[in-house]
């Protein structure tokens, strides 16, 4: 049994202090809660810093039920039962885009975050500024270079956004 959000809250909520909020990438928009039980193998009351995106929760399941994906639908998650379970976190990279309202682009690998919307370029350390206050691209310049080159080719092997293009 797991329970999660797929984005942050609308008007009336609290985002606890970090920026942005429904059809944002920012930090809260997409940075939500979940909550997961199996008695007989996650233990009660564990937390884990574990960067995950509910596209996980397909190779998770699978792995719980002891199937393995199909060689030629490779999934875009990753199994979370190691960590669940007690195991050690996985760095790894997220990437995010919408097109709909606004022209937004996001990676998160580890604490850092690259995000580049209708206003600008940011660079943020999330683990020291989770509320995406201070923008790090010029103190960081190498990193925000390598980011922007991992969401670019990231960018080049997804489909084309559906729906109206914004200019």
């Amino acid at each position: 049994l797991s329970f999660t959000s797929n984005n942050g809250g609308k008007q009336y909520s609290s985002m606890g202090g970090l920026a942005g909020g429904k059809a944002s990438l920012r930090e809260g928009g997409i940075r939500v809660p979940t909550f997961a039980r199996w008695p007989s193998r996650i233990p009660a009351g564990v937390t884990t810093t574990q960067v995950a995106s509910t596209l996980d929760w397909t190779a998770t399941m699978l792995a719980a039920a002891g199937v393995s994906p199909r060689r030629s639908h490779p999934l875009d998650g990753i199994n979370l039962l190691p960590v669940l379970t007690g195991g050690d976190t996985c760095e790894r990279s997220i990437f995010w885009r919408t097109t709909q309202r606004t022209r937004q682009a996001a990676v998160r690998h580890g604490g850092w975050k690259y995000l580049r919307d209708d206003e600008g370029e940011y660079l943020f350390d999330l683990v020291l500024d989770p509320g995406e206050r201070i923008d790090q691209k010029s103190a960081q310049p190498d990193r925000l270079q390598m980011l922007k080159a991992r969401y670019a080719g990231w960018e080049q092997r997804m489909l084309a956004p559906i729906g109206p293009e914004r200019q």
